[in-house]
């Protein structure tokens, strides 16, 4: 390969001067390895995925399911899948991501290629450990429709891309009548009470609420 890294932690290897080749040639060579690779017009970004991290995306994306169920809402899942468009130099894996509104459109393939399928109506940020790409920025750029984002200082919230721009919102556009926020009592409790005890309590609660 013909870079060479220009930033190096523990968490974080960053190649600022990388090409498009580059960054496919890396995803080829390490298809599946646990971390997130993130390309933005040159800079490529490899981030480690600590057991914090994979932990709430873990809670996070059972909450999603189970709700997509409760309210009989059709979606394809497509977890961590590779998000890139060559023509606008960018790239990286989600957290999560589903599609709701164009899940026909994917429901079949076995490759996504972004230059003729839907980009994921709904994609899941879980950030704990801070990138120095900029994640939102390059799923606006794909014209992700809906995000919500995840960090421990602000927890859970929705945002809708509008003219190319992150707004929040209170109201879920792919959960109708549902405010993402709702979750965060549960999320606050995972550290504390762990994985099972929190999804028992949000499955017993998510009953509760009007179809």
């Amino acid at each position: 390969m013909e870079s060479h890294p220009s930033r190096y932690d523990d968490t974080h290897i960053v190649f600022y001067d990388a090409s498009w080749n580059f960054y496919e040639a890396f995803l080829a060579e390490y298809d599946g390895a646990p971390a997130h690779v993130n390309y933005d017009r040159g800079t490529l970004e490899i981030m480690t995925l600590s057991i914090e991290h994979e932990r709430y995306r873990k809670t996070i994306g059972e909450m999603v399911a189970d709700s997509f169920k409760y309210f009989g809402i059709i979606y394809e899942p497509g977890g961590s899948t590779t998000l890139k468009v060559q023509p606008k130099q960018r790239g990286l894996e989600s957290d999560d991501c589903y599609w709701i509104q164009r899940e026909s459109a994917v429901r079949d393939i076995d490759r996504l290629d972004l230059s003729i399928h839907p980009p994921p109506d709904l994609v899941v940020e879980v950030d704990v450990t801070h990138a120095t790409v900029d994640r939102e920025s390059i799923y606006a750029a794909m014209g992700v429709p809906e995000m919500w984002h995840f960090d421990t200082q602000t927890f859970l919230t929705a945002w809708e891309l509008a003219g190319g721009t992150w707004n929040r919102i209170e109201y879920s556009k792919a959960l109708p009548k549902f405010r993402p926020s709702e979750m965060n009592p549960f999320l606050q409790r995972r550290r504390t009470d762990g994985h099972s005890k929190v999804m028992l309590d949000f499955t017993k609660w998510l009953h509760t609420l009007p179809r």
